[in-house]
């Protein structure tokens, strides 16, 4: 099927590469998983091949090790995708290198090798990858329920009858190196008068959640700007007495107490000898909360202490978090702002802390949202993700999705 450049706005490329991430066993969370998992026992014996076809017939099955294939060279449009949509690929792929700027979605060339793919599936498996699911068929499921929920999340998100397809590649853990999806329009016919209709009022709701999202956008850029320059004020005033009191053993401990600003309506909490080093720190109009890495940290078990305060620089919660105890079906908000300054802080998911700030600000715009009132944040974060591909923010939609990834973990 061609759609051809004057039907583009009814084609979608997303490309992107999932971070590396630890395989976890816990993805009862996730509604689909409930039925991946009745089908452990009838798949206990089927090989990774029998299962990726049986769940997506006459998909595509490769053995090498595409995961050495660099990300920056993945992400280019001009990548030949392609090529992993055919029974044979040549090893030669593994080496392709640019030859010069990367070429435009809108490329005649890149329609056409986009349309080529569509309605298709492939998967990408290292020899030792497979070899170890040879002899372990539990990792194989695993690997299978990670990889079918990538796929069924990102298809979930797309409008009705959009024609599918997937290219996903492994590494030797069974995490996935690389990913890229491309939709097309399906059949295209002109709509009824009920569903103009219909679609004159979703873009009406569209176009609200547009005004709505920019406004969050831009208070909360000229909120972060005003903390940011505070902060860095703070910084500096505190590094000027830490010299001058280097001989006061007192110091550290009066570190550990708050530090009033004077043009803003919140309080800078920092790292501290009794309390720990600060990982993430959040303000609003309830007050503040900052989460700090204890002395005996162990990365192994990660533990927080979560502190919150009121506008007046009150404490009114003081809590050890543990992060396996954490559950994002039903939890507030300090349990899940330590869950998302660990992911950030270690690395796992940079954009975590952010992307909960965001969703939270979005969740209780004018409400009465306290920092104890428990809520489903799977649903909170597929809302931003939803409001970002309705605004056509792609990158929101990956820096929210990849976080939502995490939740299922």
């Amino acid at each position: 099927m061609s759609l051809g450049l004057s039907n583009l706005t009814d084609n979608y490329y997303l490309n992107y590469v999932n971070r590396q991430r630890k395989s976890s066993e816990a993805n009862s969370s996730i509604g689909f998983n409930g039925i991946l998992a009745a089908k452990a026992t009838e798949n206990a014996s089927k090989s990774f091949k029998d299962m990726w076809q049986a769940r997506f017939p006459g998909a595509y099955y490769h053995t090498m090790d595409a995961y050495k294939i660099s990300s920056g060279s993945w992400q280019r449009y001009d990548f030949p995708h392609e090529l992993f949509f055919n029974d044979q690929v040549d090893e030669s792929v593994l080496e392709w290198k640019p030859t010069g700027a990367d070429a435009k979605l809108t490329d005649s060339s890149v329609q056409s090798r986009i349309d080529s793919t569509l309605g298709k599936k492939a998967i990408v498996v290292p020899a030792a990858l497979e070899e170890k699911m040879k002899n372990n068929p539990a990792l194989a499921q695993r690997v299978m329920a990670k990889v079918e929920r990538l796929i069924i999340g990102d298809v979930s998100m797309l409008p009705p009858d959009r024609i599918y397809s997937y290219v996903v590649v492994l590494d030797e853990n069974g995490e996935i190196a690389h990913a890229c999806g491309s939709s097309g329009g399906g059949n295209i016919s002109g709509p009824s008068e009920s569903e103009m209709r219909q679609f004159e009022a979703e873009q009406a709701a569209k176009q609200k959640r547009r005004i709505k999202y920019m406004q969050i956008i831009e208070e909360s850029a000229l909120e972060r700007s005003e903390k940011q320059a505070q902060v860095n004020k703070e910084y500096y005033q505190n590094k000027s007495v830490n010299k001058a009191n280097t001989a006061d053993a007192s110091f550290a401990g009066n570190m550990g107490k708050t530090a009033a600003t004077q043009n803003a309506s919140f309080t800078l909490h920092i790292s501290n000898e009794a309390d720990g080093e600060a990982i993430g720190s959040s303000t609003d109009r309830s007050g503040s909360v900052t989460v700090y890495k204890p002395k005996n940290f162990d990365p192994s078990h990660p533990v927080y202490k979560v502190k919150a305060w009121d506008v007046k620089g009150n404490v009114t919660a003081e809590r050890m978090v543990d992060i396996a105890e954490v559950n994002p079906n039903s939890a507030d908000y300090l349990d899940m702002f330590a869950y998302s300054s660990h992911l950030a802080d270690s690395g796992k998911c940079p954009d975590a802390q952010d992307a909960f700030i965001g969703a939270k600000a979005n969740y209780n715009a004018g409400s009465g949202y306290s920092y104890f009132d428990k809520a489903n944040w799977f649903d909170i974060i597929r809302d931003m993700m939803q409001m970002q591909y309705d605004v056509g923010n792609l990158a929101g939609y990956a820096k929210y999705k990849q976080f939502w990834d995490f939740l299922g973990r």
